[in-house]
């Protein structure tokens, strides 16, 4: 009788970060993430540069939306800031600080992600996630990822 093969996870997502603090004349606190995650799905992930207004939307999760339970990670990225000029003017500089992304759960606010930075979440019900600007139109990036 043959012996069945255990199934094979269908990839995985391997993570890995890391976040330092340093006040002067101090060593840095450093603060790391590395873990992997194995994935039974071969759904590719979804990727997808756009804008948003000061008015809150519901997230854009692509062909995920219909299938928000096959959802491991969703990554956000405010990509303002990455094309300002060498030497960008102050009032650049100013408009670009005030393009934050401010991210909701059923209509509550619970975080922000400024320009240049991202945020990873593991979501319950990514349904349920809403994003807005703070300031004019700003322009991110959202990568999901199946389960």
């Amino acid at each position: 009788m043959a012996s069945e093969k255990p199934k094979l996870p269908a990839g995985r997502i391997t993570i890995g970060d890391r976040l330092y603090h340093q006040t002067t004349g101090d060593q840095a606190v450093v603060a790391e993430t590395s873990l992997s995650v194995m994935v039974e799905s071969d759904e590719q992930v979804f990727h997808r540069r756009t804008q948003v207004s000061e008015s809150t939307e519901a997230l854009g999760l692509g062909w995920f939306a219909e299938k928000p339970e096959q959802i491991s990670y969703v990554r956000i990225a405010n990509e303002e800031g990455n094309f300002l000029q060498v030497n960008p003017t102050d009032e650049e500089r100013e408009a670009t600080a005030a393009k934050v992304l401010i991210l909701s759960v059923s209509g509550v606010p619970f975080c922000r992600v400024i320009p240049g930075d991202s945020i990873r979440l593991n979501p319950i019900d990514a349904s349920k996630l809403a994003i807005q600007s703070a300031s004019g139109v700003t322009r991110f990036s959202i990568h999901v990822y199946p389960a």
